[in-house]
C-alpha cells in the first residue's frame, strides 16, 4: 500500500487488498484479523513480481487476469477493456428499470459488451431475463463467453459483429439496450493515465474527433431494436450530455444519470 501510494496510484489501498487476497488465497477480513497463513517464499516472489509489473504501469487486472465488478469476478486479458467502477451505475439503473417490467419475457441487448460485465451482472441479479451481447473484438467475445460459463449463466449469448451492422437488422424485440461505447475524443487519448492509454485497446476508447461517433450510430439505429416502450442506457463522457441530448432529440424522453463526481454519465433514452 505504501509503495503504491508513493507512486501516485489512486486506489492504492484497494489494490493492496486485491494483491494480498490473490497471493494468500484468503479473504481480506481474515488477513486483517491475523488469521491468514504467512506467505511462503514462492508467494513472496509472486508478490514482488506483481508489484514490479504494477509499478511499471501494467493494469492490476491484466496482471492478475481478473477484476471485480458489481460483486462478481470477471476474467480479462490485455486488449479486453477492464470494467470501471462508474459503469456499475449503468447496471444499477438497468436493474431499477427492469423491476417495472414483466421480466419473464424481457430481452436485453448489450452493445460493445467487452468481457460481458454489464449484461452478466444484470442477469446475475435478475436470472429470468434473457440477453445478447455484441462486440467487434473476437478476444472480448471469447472472454465474455468464459465469464458467462464461470458465472453459470445460461440465458445470455454473445455475438461477434459490428454494432452498426447488427442494430439495423433487429426488429423491435429488445426491451432494454445497454451500451458502453468508445466515447473519448481521439486527441484526448494521449492525455489519459498511462495504464489506460498504453494498456487498453485503443478501439475500445476512441470515439472519433468529438468522441461521439459510435453514439451517433446508436441514436440513429437503436430504435430499430427496441420495443415500443423500450429504453436505451448508454455511458457517456463528462461534458458530453448537451451534445448527446441533441443527438437524441427524436427520442420521446431523454434523461441523464449522475456518476460519483456528479457528472452526467448515463444517458437514459426512451423510444
Amino acid at each position: 500500500n505504501h509503495e503504491f501510494s508513493e507512486h501516485g496510484f489512486k486506489q492504492s489501498r484497494i489494490e493492496a487488498r486485491f494483491i494480498a487476497e490473490h497471493i494468500l488465497k484468503c479473504d481480506y477480513s481474515r488477513i486483517l484479523a491475523g488469521l491468514a497463513p504467512n506467505p511462503t517464499p514462492e508467494q513472496s516472489l509472486i508478490a514482488l513480481k506483481i508489484l514490479n509489473a504494477r509499478l511499471a504501469g501494467k493494469p492490476l487486472a491484466h496482471i492478475l487476469g481478473y477484476t471485480d465488478f458489481y460483486g462478481l469476478r470477471f476474467k480479462v486479458t490485455p486488449g479486453v477493456l477492464v470494467p470501471r467502477p462508474e459503469t456499475e451505475i449503468l447496471v444499477e439503473t438497468a436493474l431499477k428499470i427492469l423491476q417495472t417490467k414483466n421480466t419473464n419475457s424481457t430481452w436485453i441487448l448489450d452493445l460493445y459488451t467487452g468481457c460481458g460485465n454489464i449484461l452478466l451482472s444484470i442477469i446475475s441479479n435478475m436470472p429470468q431475463i434473457h440477453g445478447a451481447g455484441i462486440d467487434i473484438d473476437p478476444v472480448s467475445i471469447s472472454y465474455a463467453e468464459t465469464n458467462r460459463e464461470s458465472l453459470k449463466i445460461r440465458n445470455a449469448v454473445f455475438t461477434l459483429g459490428r454494432v452498426s451492422d447488427i442494430l439495423g437488422k433487429l426488429d423491435n424485440r429488445f426491451n432494454l439496450i445497454t451500451a458502453n461505447p468508445p466515447y473519448i475524443p481521439s486527441a484526448e487519448i494521449d492525455t489519459l493515465e498511462s495504464e489506460v492509454k498504453n494498456a487498453e485497446n485503443r478501439d475500445a476508447l476512441d470515439g472519433g474527433e468529438d468522441g461521439l461517433d459510435e453514439i451517433r450510430i446508436i441514436s440513429e439505429l437503436a430504435k430499430n431494436a427496441l420495443t415500443d416502450d423500450g429504453v436505451l442506457l448508454c455511458e457517456i463522457g463528462a461534458g458530453q450530455s448537451d451534445s448527446v441530448r441533441d443527438l437524441f432529440s427524436h427520442w420521446s424522453l431523454v434523461l441523464f444519470g449522475k456518476d460519483y463526481l456528479n457528472h452526467d454519465r448515463i444517458l437514459v433514452a426512451h423510444v
